[in-house]
């Protein structure tokens, strides 16, 4: 049976709205932010449009994004995802489009009147001038944005290709660049944990970066703002289920910048709140190696075999961390060194006193170290080869396995090991 008329134009006209959707986006007038502030509302609106942003339903997600702004006009995400999905679907040949984009432009201009001192209104106007083709003008409001916040990794980026393409400053451009890719690192790392505020992992990679920048870039990060930061986190979460993870953190930040003994006050007391967390157990094994290596302890058995214990229950904890498990190794490393010259200081007593009445006393105790080298080495060994498996892209692993292999006096095996090492290392600086 032939379809009537009536479905055939049903059909027809749905099709005609879908293409439509898609093709030209929406065609009305876009929406002026409101005066009401709804945050919650603006996310969720927000992570709306991202989704339909991934699955490429540009004018739909702007849609998302021009709610999200209409509920809260301040949260940058969202105008900036606006942005972006609008010129997405953007096409210059459709004149209700052109209309739109100009009103955008108009409209983020206006923001300066409220917002402009706001780093992020000044990029976001810089950034809809370059999409529009006005890149010489955008290039000041992106300048004034970088005057701002000179740590806006975005104005830098959208920058960096105006003087390399129109301003024809290829070393400025590469300056902007750089500055770019620095910050966003930065940024990134701080999504992460914004994203998953009780996840150490990510907690430890913004701290290692954000130490360095303060170290090396103090005029854009000052120094202390780190240890700031984890001391009021660590004040916040006291009494909470997460107060143990935050002393933890917190300590860590206060031994990179050299309060050993402040330091361990924090991680004993992580450790107090949860006994199973590998953390605080690796926390205070690190004071007590940086306090071992820091001159006249380097030979106290007690404490390196402390170490040893405490990085061992640490690695039982947190099996997955490789950088744990290295440092375990590392410290084994030490031990054997303590033993070692234990046994070397036996065998000149008993040189120097060959008819000495402790001569059992002393063979007996060199046996017990010959058993605690061997013992040692094994573990060291086992421990390498168990790391090396599960986590075959690490490079200091076949590193250290290297070491050991040579003092073994398993010269194939070592070569074997560092063959692997250097082809992981130049794998990497490939991938860079």
């Amino acid at each position: 049976m032939r379809p009537t008329i009536t479905k055939i134009c049903a059909a027809f006209l749905a099709a005609a709205v879908a293409i439509a959707a898609v093709s030209c986006g929406p065609e009305t007038k876009p929406e002026t932010p409101t005066t009401k502030d709804d945050r919650s509302a603006a996310l969720g609106f927000m992570r709306t449009g991202d989704k339909y942003m991934a699955s490429k339903q540009y004018a739909t997600a702007y849609r998302m994004y021009c709610d999200a702004v209409n509920s809260n006009p301040t949260l940058f995400e969202a105008h900036l995802g606006r942005q972006e999905s609008f010129f997405k679907y953007f096409d210059a040949a459709i004149p209700g489009q052109v209309r739109q984009r100009k009103q955008l432009v108009k409209e983020y201009g206006n923001h300066l009147g409220a917002y402009g001192n706001s780093a992020e209104f000044r990029f976001l106007y810089g950034n809809i001038l370059d999409k529009s083709g006005q890149r010489t003008k955008a290039a000041g409001y992106l300048r004034r944005a970088i005057e701002i916040d000179p740590t806006f990794y975005r104005a830098h980026l959208v920058l960096a290709d105006i003087c390399e393409e129109v301003e024809r400053s290829p070393r400025q451009a590469a300056n902007h660049r750089a500055e770019g890719r620095k910050f966003r690192l930065v940024s990134d790392l701080k999504s992460d944990v914004d994203k998953n505020p009780y996840g150490i992992v990510a907690h430890l990679r913004y701290q290692d970066v954000v130490f360095k920048m303060e170290n090396v870039m103090p005029e854009r990060f000052p120094v202390g703002g780190l240890e700031n930061r984890y001391a009021s986190l660590a004040q916040r979460h006291a009494g909470t289920a997460h107060e143990a993870t935050f002393r933890y953190l917190w300590g860590r930040v206060l031994g990179m910048v050299g309060k050993p003994d402040e330091a361990k006050m924090q991680f004993e007391h992580a450790r107090s709140l949860n006994p199973k967390m590998g953390w605080a157990h690796d926390g205070l094994a690190t004071c007590l190696l940086q306090k071992i290596r820091g001159g006249a302890l380097t030979q106290n058995e007690q404490l390196v075999e402390k170490a040893v214990r405490l990085l061992t229950t640490a690695t039982s904890l947190n099996p997955e961390r490789a950088a744990i498990g290295l440092k375990l190794i590392k410290a084994r490393q030490i031990a054997l060194n303590v033993y070692a010259n234990q046994l070397a200081n036996l065998e000149r007593q008993i040189k120097n006193e060959p008819n000495n009445e402790r001569l059992n006393e002393y063979t007996e105790r060199m046996n017990h170290y010959f058993i605690k080298i061997h013992d040692t080495r094994r573990a060291c060994h086992d421990e390498l080869l168990g790391i090396t498996s599960k986590h075959p892209e690490n490079i200091e692993g076949y590193v250290l396995l290297t070491t050991i292999a040579l003092t073994d006096g398993s010269f194939l095996f070592a070569q074997r090991a560092i063959n692997i090492a250097d082809a992981r290392a130049r794998a990497l600086s490939d991938e860079e």
